[in-house]
């Protein structure tokens, strides 16, 4: 009641002036155990107290953290308003304030929303990966930040403040055990080195058998394996010059979902077309036809039980086996049951598989020109790479490919496929439809920023500065890759045909995607890159105690030069390359995870 009581009246009080810093400390009275006296932020970049920083920002410190449970960048939604965070179906994340973040699905697209570490800008990050592990504060910026932040930095910005050497020795350590056999431990160690140097060593290690279940094979599935540790090393002379070196290695290797299940309210298929396709009236539809003119999945209620039905397999490349007498026309999920309603369960052939690796080096130095005036540089090299694969459609039908026996291509596929048996090179050996998705991406970073800002004790104030940025891709680094027994199948019976259909095409037999095949879908890019150059100031004009005015500027140049391959699917033979035929029962279970980008830096480039 008195908490309550304590909130009106600062509702109230909130109509005058200084009531909300009244408040603030009232607030931090009644609730102290995740509130402290006074907290230092650097959201304009340069050191404030939260209370007087005059931009929407909300600052949590370590012990904030962890008293609110909020373990990484995906749990700040549930503590700062306007703040929206999804994972998308194809990799990464959406991390949205104010409704501005992300939504474009692009190899060009770059998010509305800057991530940084110690005030360094990383466009590749695992923000929502990795937890926030000795920090010493998590700062969340709403609303355009163009002017300091850069040009990624329209809904806002957020900032993770690592914990600095200091001269003190000590350490901690923790250890945590939870269901799902979830082992968490963390810890760091501070050492002194003499008068000048310090160094910190942190890190942090997680496991859990995974969150849900892969109905199909009977295994946990959304696990987590992943873990990351830095060295800060210090240096600290006298009172004007403060440089640290900072070295930050994460890596992930588990099968954690990108996204939960697939919902779906199936759609039957049509029973008849309307007046304006069929004169005069309209009429049925022979079931024959009706396949192609499925959408798969009917608009309604996501809460309902028909939600949790499986998508018509007629609406997807299916249609094409259907065509070709690789299947009979019927759809692949009629038989199955509604979907478990835990959105981590899954179904599939084989466990996804998600790696994420980076590798940060950053340099910060802050030299005190007199006691009025402050020159900083901040000089980064991000290096991240990491790849997933995971089942398209999160479902395994009930029924197998039933291939049929009239027409000329009926005649030949109950021969090519026996039992509805697809060799597909990449998906392994099965009558079941199986649709996987692959991804890749590496990309290397380089930032340096220069700042000179004042700390005058007049009413104005002033924060200039200049940065240069350059963000690289490898050369094919950025794939995305579709591969579905149903597209390899017409593929390997028009080959047994002697290209009747298409003409002879390549048939790629390698287990991994490289590119190379023209029986899936392939999405590449690569070998483009990013260069930014901008420079930006900032004026403060102190009005009254309470009331300050900013006038900001920043002028950007941008070169972005992106290089995306032709997509391409059932193409001829190139250069007089053979077709694999793929029916003599050679193809063997496809190996994975590949070794590319998990033993070294250098295969990553490749």
């Amino acid at each position: 009641m008195k908490h309550r009581i304590l909130l009106a009246t600062c509702a109230l009080g909130a109509l005058t002036l200084g009531a909300s810093g009244a408040c603030a400390a009232a607030a931090a009275a009644t609730n102290n155990t995740t509130t402290i006296g006074e907290l230092v932020v650097t959201a304009e970049r340069r050191e404030e107290n939260l209370q007087s920083t005059p931009v929407a920002v909300s600052a949590f410190s370590q012990q904030t953290l962890a008293a609110r449970g909020l373990t990484g960048g995906q749990d700040l939604l549930l503590q700062i308003p306007n703040v929206n965070y999804t994972r998308g179906n194809f990799g990464g994340f959406n991390l949205k304030i104010r409704g501005i973040g992300v939504d474009v699905v692009a190899f060009s697209g770059t998010t509305g929303v800057s991530i940084n570490e110690n005030e360094l800008p990383l466009g590749s990050n695992n923000f929502a990966n990795t937890d926030f592990y000795d920090v010493q504060r998590v700062e969340v910026v709403r609303g355009p930040q163009g002017t300091l932040y850069g040009r990624n930095a329209t809904g806002g910005a957020a900032d993770v403040i690592t914990n600095l050497p200091t001269k003190d020795f000590g350490g901690y350590a923790s250890f945590t055990y939870g269901n799902y056999d979830t082992i968490k431990a963390s810890g760091a160690v501070n050492i002194p080195l003499g008068d000048a140097w310090a160094l910190r060593i942190a890190g942090f290690r997680l496991f859990n058998d995974g969150y849900g279940e892969n109905e199909y094979l009977h295994e946990r599935v959304d696990g987590r394996d992943l873990g990351s540790v830095r060295a800060t090393l210090r240096f600290r002379p006298n009172d004007r010059l403060d440089a640290w070196l900072m070295w930050e290695h994460y890596a992930e290797n588990d099968d954690r979902n990108r996204i939960g299940k697939q919902l779906c309210i199936k759609d039957p298929g049509p029973t008849h077309v309307g007046p304006e396709l069929i004169a005069p009236a309209g009429g049925p539809i022979a079931s024959n036809y009706a396949a192609f003119l499925n959408q798969g999945c009917l608009p309604g209620s996501l809460y309902q039980p028909a939600a949790y039905g499986t998508i018509n397999s007629n609406a997807t490349s299916v249609n094409l086996d259907n065509l070709l007498g690789i299947n009979n026309g019927q759809d692949l999920f009629r038989d199955n049951p509604l979907q478990s309603t835990n959105l981590h369960n899954i179904q599939s052939i084989r466990q996804p598989l998600f790696e994420s690796y980076q590798d940060l080096v950053m340099l910060h130095i802050d030299y005190k020109l007199s006691d009025t005036l402050t020159f900083s540089s901040i000089t980064g090299y991000n290096h991240a790479w990491g790849f997933s694969e995971e089942d398209y459609n999160r479902i395994v039908p009930v029924d197998p490919f039933t291939p049929v026996s009239t027409g000329l291509a009926g005649i030949y596929a109950p021969l090519v496929f026996p039992n509805g048996t697809i060799q597909d090179p990449q998906i392994g050996t099965t009558n079941k439809y199986a649709t996987f998705d692959y991804g890749t991406a590496a990309s290397k970073e380089y930032t340096e920023e220069v700042r000179l800002s004042s700390n005058f004790s007049g009413r104005i104030n002033f924060s200039a500065g200049a940065v240069y940025a350059e963000t690289t891709e490898p050369f094919g680094a950025e794939n995305y890759y579709v591969f579905s027994n149903a597209l390899t199948a017409p593929a390997l019976l028009n080959n047994a045909l002697g290209g009747a259909v298409f003409g002879p095409l390549y048939v790629s037999g390698e287990p991994v995607p490289n590119g190379q095949g023209h029986q899936y879908y392939d999405a590449r890019s690569g070998g483009g890159y990013l260069k930014t150059y901008a420079a930006f100031g900032e004026v403060y004009f102190q009005i009254t105690p309470d009331l300050k005015l900013t006038l900001g500027g920043r002028y950007n140049v941008d070169q972005l030069y992106n290089n995306s391959f032709p997509i391409e699917l059932y193409v001829p033979t190139p250069n007089g390359n053979t077709p694999a035929p793929g029916i003599d029962g050679t193809v063997a279970v496809p190996g994975f995870p590949p070794t590319v980008c998990t033993t070294s830096l250098s295969a990553c480039d490749v």
